[in-house]
Parts: structure tokens; sequence; C-alpha cells
């Protein structure tokens, strides 16, 4: 321990301090001022942070509150983010002095006798200590404001990974609510072709018996329906799975949910978002901010690092007062005592540890840079995508409506020629099961429009909230 005056401390600390370590990091992606595709493509301001009110649909917005509510992946992220928020209150509260008390007492009685010779009366003997005790590292080289910072930046991760969970949550709730309503409308269109196969089955085996087709002909309609058989054989088990899953996702008992389901469900879909500025994917997705807030985390270990090849100072201070009574003629003392100290620790030789140590630590910042930069330039990417395929997708929506139309009109033609003579039953029936088979690759259509939507949605970082 070397005991220094006051003043002496003051100016050694002041010329140590402008050694504090610093580190700078920038990433190395240009954020394009507009987007190739979805730059100007629309005006229309939508509500981006809760985009499932957009589509006005009352059993999505429930399913989606319950989510937000109920759901366990979120539960658990809130819970990391409060072991995250804890950790950082620790180490900023290290960077402060620590003090403690202590006491003692003891109190005793005696008593001297020599039978027949000496005889002492009883002697009362106490002892009572008291004491204070305080320490404190001075953080010249900010090695403890590195280690606060980085368990600060930490908790903002963990923060932004909860919100990013809440992004994939919502996502993940409206894609099996699309896609349960998808797979109900496909059951009934399929078994409506089931139906009408069967009727195509009979009317050629019926004719085969009148030796008007082959045997392969009726053996080709057979295929058909056993195909078809094998498709409605898997739904309900697919629909099941479903509807457990989104009981997870929103918090509640698999075996006793249900989902009231419209066969005609729309897939109405609101319109295509504005897409804004890139640079505001920078503020608005969460993923982004919690792998910038991991570079941040990632500098301040390297400068904490970079701090251990300087000195660490440590005031102590120590004080204490007691008094002893040892009782007969000898009466009390009483006592104080304190004691201030300054503790120096210079590394001299490591062995390469704290060059090891700052060399791991620029290794996991350029990893996170690097991470960062990827993932910027994925979700650039992303916008780009989910703009130009949800333009092509509205175009195919568009088309197939076009196509199951003229196929309710061929079907409906087909019926009426059949009635007079123009056409045989099977064309008829035919013209029927083409048109279920419009409208399956319509429903499928609609579905895909939707869920690319959710993505475009998610792409712009909507789905979550602070609150």
């Amino acid at each position: 321990m070397k005991i220094l005056t006051s003043t002496a401390l003051v100016v050694f600390a002041f010329t140590l301090s402008a050694c504090t370590t610093s580190v700078n990091q920038k990433s190395s992606v240009e954020v394009p001022t507009q987007y190739q595709v979805a730059n100007n493509l629309t005006t229309n301001q939508q509500n981006i942070a809760q985009w499932w009110l957009n589509w006005n649909d009352a059993t999505l917005t429930s399913l989606i509150e319950q989510g937000l509510k109920n759901n366990l992946d979120l539960a658990l992220a809130q819970a990391r983010l409060e072991q995250a928020g804890a950790y950082s209150n620790y180490a900023k509260a290290d960077q402060g002095p620590t003090v403690g008390v202590s006491a003692s007492s003891t109190a005793n009685r005696s008593k001297v006798e020599i039978p027949g010779l000496y005889d002492m009366p009883y002697t009362n003997r106490s002892f009572v200590y008291g004491g204070v005790s305080a320490s404190w590292e001075v953080d010249i080289f900010g090695k403890k404001r590195s280690d606060a910072a980085a368990a600060y930046f930490q908790a903002l991760a963990s923060q932004d990974q909860l919100y990013a969970t809440q992004v994939l949550i919502t996502g993940q709730i409206a894609q099996s609510y699309f896609q349960l309503n998808a797979i109900n409308q496909q059951q009934i269109v399929l078994q409506k072709q089931l139906a009408q196969l069967k009727r195509l089955e009979a009317y050629v085996n019926g004719r085969f018996r009148a030796g008007q087709v082959l045997a392969s002909d009726l053996t080709q309609v057979k295929v058909q329906v056993s195909k078809l058989e094998a498709t409605l054989a898997l739904i309900p088990a697919q629909r099941d799975a479903l509807m457990r899953s989104l009981a997870i996702l929103t918090g509640n008992n698999y075996q006793t949910f249900s989902l009231a389901l419209a066969s005609d469900y729309s897939f109405a879909l609101p319109a295509i978002p504005s897409s804004g500025q890139p640079v505001d994917l920078l503020n608005r997705r969460p993923d982004l901010k919690a792998k910038e807030n991991l570079v941040e985390a990632a500098a301040a270990k390297v400068a904490s690092a970079k701090a251990d090849l300087y000195p660490r100072f440590n005031f102590s201070f120590f004080g204490m007062g007691g008094r002893i009574n040892l009782g007969g003629d000898i009466g009390s003392a009483t006592a104080n005592a304190g004691m201030l100290g300054l503790d120096v620790q210079l590394p001299i030789f490591t062995n390469g540890r704290i060059k090891s140590n700052i060399a791991s630590s620029n290794a996991s910042l350029k990893a996170a840079m690097i991470e960062y930069d990827k993932n910027l330039l994925e979700a650039l990417v992303e916008v780009e995508n989910a703009y130009q395929l949800q333009l092509s997708l509205d175009n195919q929506v568009n088309y197939y409506k076009q196509a199951y139309n003229y196929a309710k009109t061929q079907d409906e033609q087909f019926l009426v020629l059949y009635k007079y003579g123009d056409k045989t039953l099977g064309d008829s029936i035919n013209a029927t099961i083409e048109k279920y088979n419009a409208e399956l690759t319509l429903i499928d259509s609609n579905y895909q429009a939707s869920l690319n939507m959710i993505n475009l949605y998610k792409a712009l970082g909507g789905g979550w909230s602070q609150n």
C-alpha cells in the first residue's frame, strides 16, 4: 500500500486522464438516397406500426392483440431484456464507491477463587468496537465506463430484439390466419371438384360399358379421382396443425382453441404503402437497431480491453473506534483510528494476455460491424424485392380473376350447350372441373399476395411498438 498526499493524487489523475481510451466505428455501407423499385411508387400513407389494422379484419386484429399480450416468445424476450437491464444497472453501479460498516461487542463476568486462601470479587469486562470502511476504484482510463457502456448497449440490443420478436410474431400470426382461410376455401372447392370427378367417372364408366370408350379412358378418370382424394386426405391434418400453431402464437390452449372461418373470405388487400426513404430503415427496423447497438457494445469492450494497458487506482479508507472496560480498579479505555490509502496496479508482464484480449475484442468488433453491414444490405434488398413482387402478385391476381370469370362463363355455356345436345355431359363436367381449377389457382394467388404484403410491412419495419 502506497500513501500519497491529496494534492499529489489530484495532479497525477489529471495528468493521466488524457490517456482515456476510445474506439471509433463506422459502417462501410453507403445507404442510397432512394429505392430502385419502390421510389415514388405510391404516396399512400398507412399505419406501418400496426399494419394489421389496414386489413379491417376484426378476427385478425383480435388474434394479433392476443399474441402481443400472451405469446411466450415475447415473454422470453422480455425476461432477457430485464436481465440485460439489471446487468447494465450493476455495471453502472460498479463505477461508484463501496461503503461498509462493522461492529462487535463482547462482555464477560469472571471470578478468581482459591478455597481457604484467596477469594476475589466478580469482575465485569466488556469490549465494544465499531468501524467504517470504504473503497473506490477511480476510473481514470475509462475501463469501468467502457464496461458500463457495453452493458448499456447490450441492454438496448435486448430491447430491440424484443421489438424484433414482435415483428416476427405478428407476421407469423397473420400468415397462419391467411393460410387457414386459404386451406378452408381450397377444401371446399376440392370437395366440389371431387363430386364432379365422380360424376365424370360414372359417365365414362357408362360409356365404357356401352363400348363407346376404351378402358384406358376410364382408368384416366379414376387416377384423377384417387389423386384428388389423396390431396383431400391431408387437409384436415394441415388445418389442425395450423390451428394449434395459431393457438400457441396467441397464447391460447391448443386443445380448446377454435376459430370460425368464412367460406367466402375475400383476402381483400390494403393498398401498397409508401416506402419512405432508405435511411428511414435505420431507425424503423428493430433488427437493424439491435445490430447497431451490438456494434456499440463491441466497441466499448475494445475500449475496456485497451484500458487494461494502463494503471488502476483504488482508494481505500478505514476508520474505527472502540471502548474496553477491564473492570476492577483498572477502569476503561477508548481508542479511535483511521487510515487512507491508495493502491496502484500497473501491468508490467502479462505474457501477452492483454494484447490477446485486445486482438480478440477488435475481431469481435469487426465481426459485429460486418454483420450490421450485411443485415443493412439485406434489409434494403428486402424492401426492393417485396415491392416488386407485390406489384407482380397484384397483376397475377387480376389475371387469375379474369381466368376464373372466363372459366365460370365457359361452364355456364357448356351446360346450356349440353342441354341442347351440342355438348356431351363429359364436356359439361370437364368445364365445371376447369372452373374449380381456376378457382383453386385464384385462392392460392390471393394467399401469396397477402403473404407478401405481410413481408412488405415487415421489410419496412412494421409490426412493433414500444408499448
